[in-house]
């Protein structure tokens, strides 16, 4: 049995009008929304992307600045391997300062960063330091490395780190105090140890 609609033609027309334009509307709607949710993705991708790069770049900036405070062990390592091969003929049981200036640079965590490094005979390291010096005493040359860091973890982690550094023995921290860095706080420390002449070794490690 069919619907017969007694509407007159003007009104089914009108009618039919109507449902077009809401389905129209709603299309465009529909289509206006996507592109909206495709704008904000566009947008989030491009802020996420954006983020990354700065991260990027301030890293390699970092690395950049690391290396640049390494370079000047870098150079006074390959002075120093220049003068040993001059004072080799003379002497055989001078400390291998090259070597030992690689692990010692390899060694220092990434928190932690030197302002002095001294190295030179038990007389002149003792008398600079005091009887305080007397851990590393035993051996006729000293290493002293001065610097900061955010953290005693991470001083402590890296005071293991060189006590397996075959050139040196006795090693130990001469102290641990807080200060402020550039308006941080920080912790200044020192680190004593002896060093071991060529082809010897470190074999006594000493404490804290």
């Amino acid at each position: 049995m069919k619907d017969i609609s007694l509407l007159p033609p003007d009104i089914k027309g009108q009618a039919r009008a109507r449902r077009r334009r809401i389905y129209f509307l709603t299309g465009c709607g529909l289509v206006l929304l996507a592109l909206l949710l495709l704008y904000l993705s566009l947008l989030m991708a491009t802020w996420h992307t954006h983020n990354q790069a700065n991260s990027m770049k301030n890293q390699r900036m970092a690395v950049e600045r690391r290396m640049g405070s390494y370079q000047e062990y870098v150079d006074m390592a390959e002075r120093i391997e220049n003068i040993d091969r001059l004072i080799d003929p003379i002497t055989g049981s001078a400390p291998d300062w090259a070597g030992l200036l690689v692990n010692v640079n390899h060694s220092i965590p990434g928190d932690v960063w030197l302002t002095d490094l001294t190295a030179g005979s038990a007389s002149n390291t003792a008398q600079e330091g005091g009887d305080s010096a007397r851990g590393a005493a035993d051996s006729p040359n000293q290493l002293i490395l001065r610097g900061y860091s955010y953290n005693y973890h991470s001083i402590a982690g890296w005071l293991e780190d060189i006590r397996q550094v075959p050139e040196l023995s006795g090693v130990h921290c001469q102290f641990a105090s807080e200060e402020t860095v550039e308006g941080q706080p920080a912790i200044s420390f020192e680190i004593r140890a002896g060093i071991s002449a060529a082809g010897s070794g470190g074999s006594d490690q000493g404490g804290e």
